[in-house]
């Protein structure tokens, strides 16, 4: 204010200064042409004759800033003006300023979650010259993972990398975790440890917040060393420093502890999860000492990330590195398995390139640009019944001499100032729904599974997603009231008369305002968000509800992270089963104990099935135990369970479902037929068939689904144990019953109840519910809202009309009638176009790919008349209520009133 004091007192100076006489302007001129004749550049010449005379003439940079005071002079005075205005008209300022920050709130917290998910970096050096190998098969699909050897085939010889770092998956070891301060440890816990190559951080660019990061060389019979991520030493150590130097000990292996790392490196990557420890991949044979790698170098196992050599596309290096490769491949006799090595760019949590994300995101932005565009449509409402209201005013202004581009920078000023509220409404609100969405995806899903993956997530708008808001909001209110200030500043005859401009139909009679228009186009996209909004709740509705099949009730499941790091090895896998089964089947409140190598609704095997005579198939599977169908109570329709015997015969068995029965022999006996499974075309007989379940997901029932039995060697990874009474009540006996065969398990076990893997299958349809519920209550307030509040306006602007036509002696019902039907019918047109378009979106969603469009719908029909029928019919009482109150009101005003109220 005090800048905008002194700009106004220099021009009040400037204006008190006297006019330049115009002989002294003619010397000058003729002054600067004699210093230009002497050889003077221009503007040396001019500045020489100004000064010669005593610097009097204004400067044209003085002029320019004349220029620059009187325009901030006059703009603040329009924004004095728009705020006393918008003060005197709590009711518009507050209704439009609500309806845009509504409509743009959804589509920054969209936005807001796209930035994290798909734009969000990592924090290296030059992430956009880092890349992910990724190959390409021959036999279809792809994968990320490589031999050893490969890495160094890519590390040592390839001329478009600078350098390649490779990095195993993420490990869950047992580890003894110092006390910082004291001489002993703490009881053995689960940790996440990643193995990577030595110059993993030196590549990376990364340096430690404390101590050191990996030196290069190799720790060949060297002290093994980690280095602890930032996340991992505030909750395991409360950000002690004295942990620098202290010994982790994995499985009797101590590795010390030489750095920190930063607190926004979460390493490289694909989820956004910092493993607690970073140890290098030569000391892999010691800390997993059950991980054979060195007899088994042809395993892919490594993750291969490589830096990319200045002005080198990673096209180029896509090329090189598929003929490397391939001759790779060749010179060890392994033929047609790589057809080409890409080169992608790194991603933080996903790439935004996969086409699951895309449609998602696609039909997320779609419904939240519909919530948007309805909040506009009201906009544009509010801004044209406030500029009619006012267009007497803005005719009497324009006869005293304003001109109509004065009008309209005063009606954008008010625009400007609603769509600025707007803004920060929009940017106060949203941190705190992110905010609060993310704690409910922490708390609710991933704590639910696991407290050992922190998930490093800045779900919190960004500087581009503030920028995308605010111009977003101060855009729409510019026009709308740009849009008002032209409908309301045009034809002051009229205006003065008292006449509403309209907008004729080209090839019609009938004079349409833009109002109807308006109203038209709500209608329009309320009816189709309405409509997809209500098809995916019903169709998500009807996914809560749906049955598996077997019985996840007072069952738990208990996961071992790694077993053979326990100590027990493949050799005694059969006699520790043996062992758990025993103990665990005498607890008291125990009913069964089965073991399989996936979790129903969490996983599954695939493989490929021919029968005799046809043609080969696609198949899930599972490995489970005798007792397996009991403990889930899938119920043997055909043939007998599985027996030990079995187990000792390998695969040779195998228990089907009813519909792989019908899909492979409709109309047989399918107990005792033989089929082909794998690769190997190993042949099976059924010896067993169960009713049907939904085991993969809770959508569709698989058409083949096999059950073979358990080998005897086969490694423990899921035991199921079904309780007389709640799951959860025998966690307790369950984990000591395990400490009792081996006290190291116990840290290892991971204990879930079967209702997780329930809630889990229906969490995507308990978050469309959720999304249809909030994208269609906030389209229905919005349209009810702009429908209602337009209607009104509509029907008092023809008060006098009504009054004209009373005194012509027109009947109250007749006025009723003519203004219900006026506004029923153009709804009504409206409603049919909106539905036509509904239809033929909602169609759109059955043919999304990857199955997308039967998740949402559900078995719900894209044309489910009731859907149709109750948005049809609440935008019809939306509008029959918006237009009846004040025309029933209009009917019974004294003629003369109406006629003087304009």
């Amino acid at each position: 204010m005090s800048l905008l004091l002194k700009l106004r007192g220099m021009l009040q100076r400037r204006r008190l200064e006297t006019d330049i006489d115009e002989e002294l302007r003619t010397h000058i001129e003729m002054r600067a042409a004699d210093n230009k004749a002497a050889g003077m550049p221009a503007k040396e010449a001019n500045y020489a004759a100004r000064r010669s005379f005593g610097n009097v003439t204004l400067a044209k940079e003085d002029t320019r800033a004349m220029d620059i005071i009187g325009w901030l002079d006059t703009a603040m005075r329009d924004v004095r003006y728009a705020f006393r205005l918008l003060r005197k008209t709590p009711g518009f300022t507050a209704g439009s300023v609500l309806t845009l920050a509504l409509g743009v709130i959804g589509t920054t917290v969209l936005l807001t979650a796209y930035n994290a998910i798909a734009l969000r970096t990592l924090s290296v050096r030059d992430n956009k010259s880092l890349t992910v190998l990724k190959r390409e098969l021959r036999a279809g699909g792809s994968s990320t993972e490589f031999t050893e050897e490969e890495y160094r085939n890519f590390s040592e010889h390839s001329q478009t990398l600078d350098a390649a770092i490779a990095e195993t998956g993420y490990d869950t070891l047992l580890a003894q975790l110092p006390n910082v301060g004291q001489l002993q440890f703490a009881e053995p816990r689960p940790v996440i440890v990643k193995l990577v190559s030595e110059n993993y951080f030196s590549v990376l660019g990364v340096k430690a917040v404390a101590g050191q990061m990996l030196p290069d060389e190799k720790h060949n019979g060297a002290e093994a060393v980690g280095i602890l991520s930032y996340s991992s030493w505030q909750r395991r150590f409360r950000g002690d420093l004295s942990v620098l130097g202290q010994s982790v000990f994995l499985y009797g292996t101590p590795i010390t502890i030489i750095g920190i790392a930063p607190r926004d490196f979460i390493g490289t990557g694909l989820p956004p999860v910092p493993p607690d420890m970073w140890i290098p991949l030569s000391m892999e044979t010691r800390v997993e000492p059950s991980h054979d790698w060195v007899n088994h170098p042809d395993e892919a196992r490594l993750r291969v990330l490589g830096r990319l050599k200045p002005e080198t596309s990673a096209r180029q290096a896509a090329i090189e590195l598929t003929a490397m490769a391939q001759r790779f491949e060749g010179s060890r006799g392994m033929q047609d398995v790589t057809s080409a090595i890409d080169a992608d760019p790194t991603a933080y949590f996903l790439e935004k390139r996969d086409p699951h994300f895309l449609a998602i995101s696609a039909m997320l932005l779609l419904s939240f640009g519909m919530v948007l565009s309805i909040a506009c449509a009201n906009l544009a409402n509010f801004f044209l019944a406030r500029a009619t209201a006012r267009r007497k005013e803005m005719a009497v202004r324009r006869a005293l001499g304003a001109s109509r581009g004065r009008l309209v920078r005063q009606l954008l000023t008010e625009g400007v100032l609603i769509g600025l509220a707007a803004g920060a409404i929009t940017l106060i609100i949203s941190p705190l729904l992110c905010d609060f969405i993310w704690n409910q995806i922490q708390s609710r899903i991933v704590f639910r599974f696991s407290d050992l993956y922190i998930f490093v997530l800045r779900f919190s708008p960004n500087a581009w997603v503030i920028g995308w808001t605010m111009a977003v909001s101060i855009g729409a209110g510019m026009l709308f009231s740009l849009m008002g200030a032209l409908h309301g500043s045009k034809d002051p005859n009229r205006a003065l008369r008292g006449q509403a401009p309209n907008w004729p139909l080209k090839g019609s009679r009938l004079r349409v305002s833009a109002r109807d228009l308006l109203i038209a186009a709500q209608v329009v996209f309320s009816v189709v968000l309405l409509v997809n909004a209500g098809l995916v709740g019903r169709g998500m509705a009807r996914g809560q509800k749906v049955y598996p099949g077997f019985d996840t009730r007072q069952v738990m499941d208990i996961e071992f992270a790694d077993i053979e790091g326990a100590g027990i090895d493949k050799a005694h896998t059969a006699e520790f089963r043996a062992e758990l089964t025993r103990q665990l089947s005498g607890l008291p409140g125990v009913r069964g104990v089965a073991f399989a190598d996936h979790v129903p609704l969490l996983g599954a095997g695939a493989t490929t099935v021919t029968a005799l005579g046809k043609t080969e198939e696609h198949a899930f599977d599972s490995q489970v135990s005798p007792g397996f169908f009991s403990v889930f109570g899938i119920k043997i329709v055909r043939g007998r369970d599985f027996t030990t015997g079995d187990e000792g015969r390998g695969t040779s068995a195998v228990i089907i479902t009813e519909s792989t029965a019908r899909h492979l022999w409709p109309g047989e006996d399918a107990l005792g037929k033989t089929v082909a499974v794998g690769e190997t075309k190993s042949p099976v007989q059924v010896i067993g068939v169960v009713e049907d379940t939904r085991t993969v997901v809770l959508g569709r029932v698989e058409p083949v689904y096999l059950y073979f039995p358990t080998a005897a060697n086969a490694p423990i990874n899921d035991v199921f144990v079904r309780t007389v009474g709640e799951a959860t009540a025998s966690t307790g006996l369950v984990l000591n019953a395990i400490s009792a065969i081996n006290n190291r398990l116990t840290a290892l076990a991971s204990v879930h109840v079967m209702d997780d893997a329930i809630w889990f299958q229906r969490l995507p349809s308990t978050i469309g519910t959720l999304f249809a519920a909030c994208v269609g209550g906030l389209g229905i307030f919005l349209a009810g809202v702009g429908i209602y509040g337009t209607i009104v306006y509509s029907v008092v602007q023809r008060t006098r009309e009504i009054g004209i036509r009373i005194a012509l002696g027109a009947g109250g019902a007749s006025i009723l009638r003519l203004v219900l039907l006026r506004m029923m019918r153009l709804v009504g047109v409206a409603t049919c176009v909106g539905l036509g378009l509904a239809g033929a979106l909602s169609h759109a969603l059955t043919i999304l790919p990857f199955g997308i469009g039967s998740l949402l719908l559900f078995g719900v029909s894209p044309w489910d008349p009731l859907v149709f029928v109750t948005v049809a019919a609440f935008l019809a009482v939306t509008a029959l209520s918006a237009a009846y109150r004040p025309a029933r009101r209009a009917t019974e005003v004294d003629p003369m009133v109406a006629l003087r109220c304009e």
